[in-house]
This record gives C-alpha cells, sequence and structure tokens, in this order.
C-alpha cells in the first residue's frame, strides 16, 4: 500500500532499491533499520517476514506529490518581468552586456542585440498554435 506522505514513500523506495543493489553492503545495524522500516510499511511484525516481493513492491512505490502552489521557474520570471515584452527587453540587454563586458570577436554576421527574441513574437502565432492544439484534439479518437 502507498504511503500517505510522499516522501515517506520515497524515502521507503530507497531503502528499497537499496536493500537490492548492496546486500551486504551495508552495516548490519543500519540494514536492521531500513528492513524495519519496509517492515513496519507492509503492516509485518518481523524483518524475517519480509519477501523479494515486498521489496519489488517498495521499489515501484510512487514517491512523488503534486504540489499544487507549485510554479514553473519560466512563468515566475515572465510574470517577475512583466510580460513578454519585457522579457525580450531583459534579453536584448544581457546581449548588450555580454557584448560590451566580453567584446566578442567571433560572432555570426547573423548575430545582432536587436534580434528577435525566440518566442517574443508568441502572441502572433497563438492563433496558429491554438488551432493546431484544437486539431490535434478532433484526432484524439481517430487512427493515425
Amino acid at each position: 500500500p502507498p504511503a500517505p506522505d510522499g516522501s515517506e514513500c520515497g524515502e521507503r523506495r530507497k531503502l528499497s532499491k537499496g536493500e537490492r543493489r548492496r546486500r551486504s553492503g551495508l552495516p548490519a545495524d543500519r540494514r536492521e533499520a531500513h528492513l524495519r522500516i519496509l517492515a513496519d510499511h507492509f503492516a509485518l511484525t518481523t524483518t524475517d517476514e519480509l519477501t523479494p516481493a515486498h521489496i519489488a513492491d517498495a521499489c515501484a512505490l510512487e514517491s512523488s506529490v503534486p504540489n499544487p502552489s507549485w510554479v514553473p521557474h519560466g512563468k515566475k520570471v515572465v510574470d517577475e518581468l512583466g510580460g513578454p515584452d519585457e522579457v525580450a527587453d531583459f534579453v536584448r540587454a544581457w546581449r548588450r552586456h555580454f557584448v560590451e563586458t566580453m567584446k566578442p570577436r567571433f560572432l555570426s554576421a547573423h548575430w545582432s542585440v536587436d534580434a528577435r527574441v525566440a518566442n517574443s513574437t508568441a502572441a502572433v502565432f497563438g492563433g496558429k498554435t491554438r488551432a493546431l492544439e484544437i486539431a490535434r484534439l478532433h484526432n484524439l479518437g481517430q487512427p493515425s
């Protein structure tokens, strides 16, 4: 049975994987403590009751727990800077800083501080992206 807490689950999974790999590599007292945690997880009274099947089940425990307040790093950066236009200004400022500080001698002839920033025109292509997404969703039930 999965543990209620993802961190506990992850710890049990890690212990069981270690048990599968390094049976004799751990000091006896430490190995016994790990086996006790696994036995407790499976509601066994002794560690002698642990079987290879228990170890395999513990190795397969899901240890990730979704965090509802998690925000991707890229979104945080864009939000902090104020939006896509400000991100493009920020990128150009760093390009300028790079050229002024590093004084590169071998930049491509096509490289420019003021070149378009990769996703700065996302709004222009947004309609096309949405249309492709809708088409993909419509084709989900059909064989490809």
